[in-house]
């Protein structure tokens, strides 16, 4: 699946701006694909993903269903893969860098897992 994300607003002050909020995997080994817009992303390319504190997240062995993070087409692409294996919310935020090394954290895009069993 994939989620277009806008960085509006100005540096070093942007919004972030996600075409579906909330995702919700399914389907065992999922990609879930994070595409910056082309044309509005003032300049910034995605870098990784941070995860919170065990200890600040309901479900914490849940941060065990992510199998990798992938950067592709040099930076405008984040690919976050999940083995859907527990039910929950995964609590991550995708973390972007501007064109001076200036880094930037999102809001949790929100991925809920909800195996079939």
């Amino acid at each position: 699946m994939v989620v277009n994300v806008k960085v509006t607003g100005e540096l070093p002050t942007p919004v972030f701006e996600f075409d579906k909020y909330r995702v919700t995997v399914t389907e065992p080994d999922a990609e879930v694909l994070y595409q910056l817009d082309p044309q509005q992303r003032l300049g910034l390319y995605f870098a990784g993903v941070v995860f919170p504190n065990s200890s600040q997240v309901p479900n914490p062995s849940i941060l065990d269903d992510v199998i990798s993070v992938k950067l592709q087409q040099e930076g405008l692409q984040l690919v976050v893969e999940d083995k859907n294996s527990q039910e929950g919310m995964i609590a991550f935020k995708l973390v972007l860098t501007g064109p001076e090394g200036e880094v930037y954290v999102t809001q949790d895009p929100e991925v809920i897992n909800r195996p079939k069993w």
